[in-house]
């Protein structure tokens, strides 16, 4: 799976020493290409985690003291870890800090900003956030599970650690999915210190084991198969003939530009959070699940050339092209994706639409409100043949052995000319009691009926 590190290399019984007089040189332009100069500290040569921090100094994620030297065993503080952030995850937001510690002159104003903006940080009850002070593992974690989207864990892989009663309560479930995905592995000793700092070593070191490859890359790619975690943090990106054995992030970084992907497979889920109109494309790849979540403007998912998804969640509004021949197993546009496009020319499996306003290949297919319930409006499709235009409309229906499901009332406006189909039915509600008698074994129910104009059917979930 990933790789290992001896316990010894994040050892969290370090002893931290005081802080040195030394500033620290945090202001570094996330804008910076990185070097391809190696980066090198003079207290760094022969520590177990120069490898690690050669890789992220190059790409400036890190930088070193004025002095020269990194200081791997000093505390990192709150506002240098969401600074590292901010700089791998480039956060699209602005605008001011809402802590009342943070000041516009501040130099970490505009990282702390763009992290509370992104969800990542929520300060004190007081209304501070404390920059200067060291982060706790605890919390340092906390931040890492909200900024690389690692779902909940259950608890019990902490629970062969000796402190683990010391984990406070809000972030024993962060402690537990970074433990199971072996990112944290605790000291000799089976403790996890959850209520020490972290050092700047400690963070780096942490940092490289979640993070294999990042765009731009800090050195040549040689290999056709990464394992672990993959990030695209600039626009402009091309990968290609690649094995991403994790996860794969479209980050804020890439804005509105456009990242393409050829012949890739993605065995983790793939987050989308930035790209614009013309931007995340997909060729002749095979993908898990794909989430879709870029805040106040659009984002285009392209699957083309045989490309797969198995499940694709739209969480903002978004757009979604699948070209013929790509398909998508599940798809589903969630409550606030409402205005969402899809383009469909392949295979969708499953569609769920949760939300007004959207379309499919132009049409739309959404739900409403009616009263207090949720209504899924179809519209009819109308052609000619024969000589003759027809209106149709079609609902299939898995059951799962419940009545209280796959249950609908079909109201169908029926022209005029076509009563004889009403008194062949006898009404549509008649029908439709049929139709729930029906229910625990699979339902399909088509309407097809001969018009000269146009049939209206409204779904309605019981």
């Amino acid at each position: 799976m990933y790789r290992k590190v001896s316990a010894i290399l994040l050892s969290f019984s370090l002893v931290i020493p005081t802080f040195s007089s030394a500033a620290p040189v945090l202001a570094a332009s996330a804008e910076e290409t990185p070097s391809s100069v190696v980066a090198t500290f003079a207290d760094m040569n022969g520590h177990w985690a120069n490898d690690a921090v050669v890789k992220f100094a190059q790409a400036h994620i890190v930088t070193g003291y004025d002095d020269q030297k990194f200081h791997p065993n000093e505390p990192v503080t709150r506002a240098e870890f969401v600074t590292f952030l901010n700089r791998v995850f480039r956060f699209a937001g602005n605008g001011t800090s809402s802590f009342s510690d943070v000041k516009p002159s501040d130099w970490y104003m505009d990282s702390v900003s763009k992290a509370t903006q992104a969800g990542l940080i929520e300060g004190y009850p007081d209304g501070r956030f404390l920059p200067d002070e060291p982060i706790l593992r605890q919390d340092a974690v906390l931040l890492l599970t909200r900024a690389f989207q690692i779902g909940s864990r259950a608890q019990d892989s902490i629970s062969g650690f000796h402190d683990a009663v010391d984990i406070d309560d809000y972030a024993k479930s962060a402690m537990a999915s970074l433990t199971s995905e072996g990112y944290v592995t605790g000291d000799e000793d089976h403790n996890l210190h959850p209520k020490r700092a972290m050092t700047r070593a400690e963070t780096v070191e942490l940092l490289n084991r979640m993070i294999v490859w990042m765009s731009p890359d800090y050195g040549d790619l040689k290999t056709k198969e990464i394992k672990g975690n993959v990030i695209i943090n600039r626009p402009g990106t091309a990968l290609q003939d690649m094995k991403i054995d994790g996860n794969l992030y479209v980050t804020e970084g890439v804005g509105e530009g456009e990242a393409t992907f050829s012949n890739i497979t993605v065995s983790g889920d793939t987050f989308v959070h930035g790209g614009g109109t013309h931007s995340v494309i997909f060729h002749k790849s095979n993908l898990s699940r794909v989430l879709l979540s870029k805040k106040n403007h659009l984002v285009r998912l392209a699957l083309n050339e045989n490309s797969s998804a198995d499940i694709v969640e739209v969480t903002d509004p978004s757009i979604v092209e699948v070209a013929s021949g790509a398909t998508v197993k599940e798809l589903h546009i969630g409550e606030a994706a409402g205005g969402s496009k899809i383009v469909n020319n392949g295979t969708i499996g499953h569609l769920k639409v949760g939300a007004a306003g959207v379309t499919v290949n132009d049409k739309p297919a959404s739900i409403e409100k009616d009263g207090d319930k949720n209504v899924l409006v179809l519209e009819a499709k109308k052609e000619s043949h024969s000589g003759h235009d027809y209106t149709s409309g079609k609902l299939t229906s898995q059951m799962k052995g419940d009545w209280t499901y796959g249950k609908f009332e079909v109201r169908a406006k029926l022209p005029v000319t076509q009563r004889e189909i009403a008194k062949e039915l006898g009404s549509s509600r008649s029908y439709v009691s049929r139709i729930e008698k029906r229910s625990l074994m699979k339902l399909y129910h088509e309407f097809i009926r001969r018009s000269d104009e146009a049939g209206e059917i409204t779904i309605r979930d019981l």
